[in-house]
């Protein structure tokens, strides 16, 4: 909980004047939130970090690519997702980069949706905190990375 509280008073004391620019100040709190997301332990949050991607990342990593290949068309689950995931074990076999990995693209497309289209990026992070959606991306890493995506599509609505 006091990394959360901290993250509050951070979110509300920084100032965005100055060298504080609204860009530094959405990639401090950015980086902070992919800090938390990304150093958290796999057992915080619901059950589907541990016993669905932890899960699969280690069978995964047993595999051979067309192994893998042919376990994720067999078993009708979301194919680049799952390809991702096989592709971060050839890198490493760590939980640990593996979250990291995962939370980089969801916390850096929300700053920058943040920097691009809030006049106010110190009330939007704090919606997203107190509106439960940090909390969203620590448990659903499929959907959020899926959300993710549809933040950089806005650019081309």
């Amino acid at each position: 909980m006091l990394p959360y509280i901290i993250l509050l008073l951070l979110i509300l004391l920084i100032p965005i004047k100055g060298k504080i620019t609204k860009k530094r100040y959405c990639i401090i709190i950015g980086l902070l939130l992919f800090i938390i997301v990304g150093f958290r332990d796999i057992n915080m949050g619901m059950r589907d970090t541990r016993y669905i991607y932890i899960s699969i990342f280690d069978q995964l990593n047993t595999m051979t690519f067309s192994e893998a290949y042919n376990f994720i068309l067999q078993r009708d689950i979301q194919f680049v997702f799952y390809i991702i995931t096989k592709l971060i074990t050839y890198i490493s076999s760590s939980h640990r980069l593996y979250l990291l990995v995962l939370s980089f693209p969801i916390n850096y497309c929300i700053s920058r949706f943040i920097y691009k289209y809030s006049k106010k990026p110190k009330l939007s992070y704090i919606m997203y905190l107190s509106l439960n959606y940090f909390a969203f991306s620590f448990t659903l890493l499929k959907h959020c990375c899926a959300l993710s995506i549809v933040l950089l599509a806005f650019d081309y609505l």
